[in-house]
């Protein structure tokens, strides 16, 4: 299998759920935040951007760096992990008790 044909793959499985996420839950997303993406997330940024509609694409707001600010104006610092510039501790911290809870309950994990 070539990387070709895995991407091919990978964007025309994007392209259906995309469709159909956007046919059925139109409303769903308030805000979507991807941030600190590498230079080749442009790339494929630039594929995929077309296929969204356009009221979708304007809810995305993308960060290569310094997104603290903008990201505050949505969500409050006391919500936000200290690795996305919050005050509610660290990610490692949160999953390992994610983890101990599901353990407690018997989830294999």
């Amino acid at each position: 299998m070539t990387y070709a044909i895995v991407t091919q793959r990978f964007l025309a499985y994007f392209k259906e759920i995309a469709a159909l996420d956007q046919s059925h839950y139109p409303e769903r997303m308030a805000q979507c935040f991807i941030i600190n993406v590498p230079y080749v997330f442009w790339v494929v940024w630039a594929m995929v951007k077309p296929w969204l509609n356009k009221h979708t694409v304007a809810k995305i707001q993308i960060f290569a760096g310094n997104y603290q600010s903008t990201l505050q104006e949505y969500v409050h610092p006391s919500q936000l992990p200290e690795e996305y510039g919050g005050t509610n501790g660290s990610l490692v911290q949160y999953y390992e008790q994610v983890f101990q809870k599901a353990r407690l309950l018997g989830v294999d994990v």
